[in-house]
């Protein structure tokens, strides 16, 4: 996979725990790894299991399936998305720009390994904030006040959970930066590539893998929404959730749309060269005297025209069927819960 050093804390934690473990890796991280918030939320749970209620465990079972989850789609990013994305870029770049995809690589490889406690720090501590603020709600559930023993484990699932989502949005500003940054190379346009979409859709499925693996912090929305319904400073859990959602849908957005309006500039160029090659051959065939001359100028003239109307009509937004099935799951599934919240659970 390369060097341990190019990827994050946890995935290097996974690759270590998997280096001994005769399961796949998938089984392997959700055991270990998956197993720790798992456990303090059981364990806090028995700890009130007297006074609290089923609808509790259920939102926060949800919740907490994030942190269960989430280590192994960050593995998955670091280690298989994102050096995928970087391998189809390749294509459509011209051969002495590799090294500035190589660079790029480098760059926003070191940014996501070493960069993450830029969003993990303020996030986890909001989250934290926005718990213990809330304390009436856990009062409900049996906890006496912030210095209950039995709150303990809950707020260390909170911090556990602060920091794997935390790494979830660092990895999506990794990947808008890191799409952009490639959207600054002039890359090329294949009319002809087996994708329809020039050779973007590599960037669309970056993307949208991104949007994917991060819209499984939806699991979360129902518990948060419970939480702010106890009515203590709501605004903290309302700013969270909004974060998330404007997160997932900017998060495909902004980084196809970027790399959409560089490739129209790029193709605006191609054509108006093509457009003047056409203009000059025509005016040769205008001026040529042997109807030898005429028929090679005509050909190639209709040869132009061919490759003038291959680009003019490629496509070139990256979004094809495969990738919008995506994008509608990851919106769909906040929504799913919110609807769960709301007519089920109220």
């Amino acid at each position: 996979m390369g060097d341990d050093e190019e990827y994050i804390w946890l995935t290097r934690l996974a690759m270590w725990i998997c280096e001994y473990s005769p399961l796949t890796s998938t089984l392997t991280i959700l055991l270990s790894i998956g197993l720790i918030p798992l456990l303090l939320f059981l364990t806090f749970y028995f700890l009130i299991i007297d006074t609290a209620s089923i609808q509790f465990f259920y939102l926060m079972g949800l919740a907490t399936l994030i942190g269960v989850i989430g280590p192994y789609f960050l593995y998955r990013y670091d280690t298989i998305v994102f050096p995928k994305f970087i391998d189809r870029a390749k294509e459509v770049t011209p051969h002495e720009n590799n090294k500035d995809i190589k660079r790029i690589s480098k760059k926003y490889k070191n940014f996501f390994a070493k960069k993450y406690y830029y969003i993990v720090i303020p996030w986890s501590t909001v989250g934290l904030v926005a718990m213990r603020i809330n304390i009436g709600y856990f009062k409900e559930l049996g906890v006496e006040g912030y210095t209950d023993p039995v709150f303990i484990p809950y707020l260390l699932l909170v911090a556990v959970g602060g920091i794997i989502t935390g790494i979830g949005l660092h990895m999506v500003l990794t990947t808008i930066l890191c799409i952009r940054e490639v959207g600054n190379l002039d890359f090329t346009i294949d009319p002809l590539h087996p994708d329809g979409l020039g050779g973007l859709s590599a960037v669309g499925y970056f993307a949208i893998s991104s949007t994917t693996l991060f819209s499984i912090g939806s699991l979360g929305l129902p518990f948060a929404f419970d939480l702010a319904s106890s009515g203590g400073f709501t605004i903290i859990v309302y700013f969270l959730v909004i974060t998330y959602i404007g997160t997932v849908i900017i998060s495909f957005v902004y980084p196809t749309l970027y790399i959409n309006r560089r490739a129209k500039e790029i193709r605006r160029r191609m054509l108006e060269d093509k457009r003047e090659q056409i203009q000059s051959l025509h005016e040769k065939i205008m001026d040529a005297e042997k109807e030898k001359n005429i028929g090679l100028l005509e050909t190639k003239l209709a040869t132009l025209r061919d490759e003038y109307d291959r680009y003019n009509n490629v496509n070139l937004y990256p979004m094809s069927p495969s990738i919008l099935s995506k994008l509608i799951s990851s919106i769909l599934l906040p929504l799913i819960f919110l609807l769960i919240e709301t007519y089920v659970v109220n």
